[in-house]
């Protein structure tokens, strides 16, 4: 009788193993379904490459992705930090439900901060339920592995090594996969590599030094990791240049434009080519994408340091032959919290919990209007507390650096707040909060309403999270950035 009992439930929890595709072993993917590959350069302003309309050719492979699938003119990053934003989009959720902000010092002087909580699945864990193998190739720092990025995945490499990505491709093309590929090579101090770098500002002959003259003058061995010196890479750089001269900004656009033309000719195309060289590039879903862009002072500031339309407003291109049209155009407002779910539509694999985002697929493919408003926010170190929200073409701001006169104390709106229609004035430098007091007052509400409902989420999701420290290593990451 005892012996009978055992089969039975060993029988029974064989069967619930294989019903359960987060749980035991993986579920085996349906014959045909797609591999997935995941680009995210970043801080890459959607702007800047040319199938957005941009002058200089900077973008050829990726441009070449928008001809052959889905370009999102209108994609809204949750957040202008790297980590918020890229949790945002590996989950679902915004920065606010998932409570997973970018990392600093504590009182012990130790760079740490609250990883994602375990309560809330990633699109890798999902995908590995699903019979997929995950694998990474990032630049580690801000998307480290620890802080929750590394959940689903088989391989996370930290040392943001495309030849790796490419090599791991030729070695398992056979592979069900799920590959995510990020790099930070478009990030400030701006050094493209040779022969890049002097193309679209040859007569420059002002102080901001150049990847040769840099490396040389601190004393780098070219082609090896600055391992030691990335504070003083970065503090370098910006000693350099002085924001006053229209000549040193003038270059700072030029050697931007010149590393995205890098990555693009390099990181990008040779991956797209090893898909293709593999015969595996019309069955891998392709999303390329970033976590934010960068600001050249069109605001007064640089780098990313606000939720301005040439920070927050990202590429989102999508590539599939045969579930999603070629040289389609999307014009209606997307947020990056939208790209998970569209991802596993695409794959076919149902999203069993509540996320905040929505599948983008009906609108690719049928054009349907959704109707969707974004919500970006810069709370890393608050306060002042920095907000947002976008619905159409109106993107009301509060940007408590702003705070100057504080309340008007008529009953309309805190001087912090500003509205700007973006049909009317693309560059948001003209703030309507006066002349369209029911549309700030509207767009307040529904901010207000969010930021509640993303409180509850978290709330509800991520009671258990906890706090990680960062190893040596990408704390070196993190001061070549310039986050230390």
């Amino acid at each position: 009788m005892r012996d009978s009992m055992k089969i039975k439930l060993i029988v029974f929890i064989t069967l619930l193993l294989l019903l359960c595709p987060g749980c035991g072993s993986k579920t085996e993917p349906e014959a045909g379904q797609p591999n997935l590959l995941l680009i995210s350069v970043d801080t890459l302003r959607a702007d800047r490459l040319g199938c957005y309309g941009y002058k200089r050719p900077t973008s050829p492979t990726i441009d070449r992705l928008a001809e052959e699938g889905v370009l999102f003119e209108n994609a809204i990053a949750t957040s202008p930090q790297t980590t918020p934003s890229h949790m945002s989009i590996i989950t679902g959720f915004y920065p606010r439900a998932h409570n997973v902000y970018m990392w600093g010092r504590d009182e012990n002087g130790t760079y740490s901060g609250r990883v994602l909580s375990g309560e809330i699945p990633t699109l890798a864990e999902i995908l590995k339920g699903y019979g997929y193998t995950n694998v990474a190739f990032t630049g580690g720092a801000n998307v480290a592995g620890k802080i929750g990025f590394d959940r689903g995945f088989e391989i996370y490499d930290e040392e943001s090594n495309s030849a790796a990505a490419v090599e791991w491709l030729r070695e398992n093309a056979e592979e069900q996969f799920f590959l995510f590929y990020h790099t930070y090579f478009t990030h400030a101090p701006y050094l493209p590599l040779p022969p890049y770098g002097s193309r679209y500002d040859p007569a420059y002959l002002g102080k901001i030094p150049s990847y040769d003259e840099l490396t040389e003058e601190l004393g780098v061995v070219k082609g090896e990791l600055w391992s030691g010196i990335w504070q003083a890479l970065y503090n370098r750089f910006w000693s350099k240049v002085n924001p006053a001269d229209p000549a040193d900004r003038y270059h700072l656009h030029a050697l931007y434009d010149e590393c995205i033309g890098y990555v693009d000719a390099v990181f990008i195309k040779e991956l797209i080519d090893t898909l293709r060289t593999e015969g595996i590039l019309d069955r891998t879903l392709i999303v390329f994408t970033s976590d934010h862009g960068e600001e050249f002072f069109e605001h007064g500031r640089k780098e990313h340091d606000s939720i301005y339309g040439e920070v927050v407003r990202v590429p989102l291109i999508m590539r599939l032959p045969g579930a999603l049209p070629g040289g389609m155009r999307i014009e209606q407002l997307v947020r990056g919290i939208d790209i998970m779910p569209t991802i596993l539509e695409l794959l076919g694999i149902p999203l069993d919990v509540e996320i905040q985002g929505t599948s983008l697929l009906a609108a690719a493919t049928d054009g349907k209007e959704l109707n969707l408003k974004a919500h970006s926010d810069y709370n890393d170190f608050f306060p002042p507390v920095i907000d947002s929200i976008r619905s159409g073409p109106w993107f009301l701001l509060m940007d408590q650096r702003t705070r100057s006169g504080g309340e008007p104390g008529d009953g309309s709106l805190p001087r912090f707040f500003q509205l700007f229609n973006t049909d009317d004035d693309p560059g948001e430098t003209r703030n309507l909060a006066e002349k369209y007091p029911e549309v700030a007052a509207r767009l307040r509400t529904e901010l207000r309403a969010l930021r509640i409902e993303s409180s509850r989420k978290h709330a509800e999701e991520g009671a258990d999270q906890e706090k990680a420290a960062v190893d040596r290593w990408n704390v070196e990451r993190l001061k070549a950035l310039g986050y230390l």
